[in-house]
């Protein structure tokens, strides 16, 4: 029986739904090395040992900047698996896309474990979410799933 690295349940658009519904029955996780770039569309803009980050080829709708981390030393979907070097391995790609990209004022989400966190992928990853900054101008907000009320 082949693990579900993705849920289809969880996808925000119908063409993303499509193709996780291929995954599933591919059964390889789609963020593992070398099944990455088979699917993701935009570049990877840096990688270091244990990370790389690019644009989400799925922004979360009203973000002006939507970026994702993925992990690629392994395949896990718990942070507390992570050697140390690699958990700081993230956080120097977190830095990075800051400085580079300018954003003084956005979110870190990571989800882990799952289901049941709200994530369409069982493979860790990070997103950093940036919106307008202008409450007055656009007061409606971004919606994240980040799990189920009880």
């Amino acid at each position: 029986m082949n693990e579900n690295f993705v849920d289809p349940n969880e996808t925000r658009t119908p063409e993303q739904r499509v193709q996780y519904e291929e995954i599933n029955r591919s059964g390889k996780c789609p963020f593992c090395p070398g099944e990455f770039s088979k699917i993701h569309k935009s570049e990877i803009l840096r990688k270091n040992n244990s990370w790389l980050v690019t644009r989400n080829d799925t922004p979360y709708k009203g973000t002006t900047h939507h970026f994702l981390f993925v992990y690629t030393a392994d395949h896990t979907s718990k942070f507390s698996d992570l050697p140390t070097q690699h958990r700081l391995d993230l956080f120097e790609l977190y830095d990075w896309i800051n400085e580079e990209f300018n954003i003084e004022s956005g979110s870190f989400l990571m989800r882990y474990g799952g289901p049941g966190n709200g994530s369409s992928v069982r493979h860790l990853h990070a997103h950093v979410i940036v919106g307008g900054n202008d409450k007055l101008k656009n007061p409606e907000k971004i919606k994240v799933k980040v799990g189920y009320q009880e």
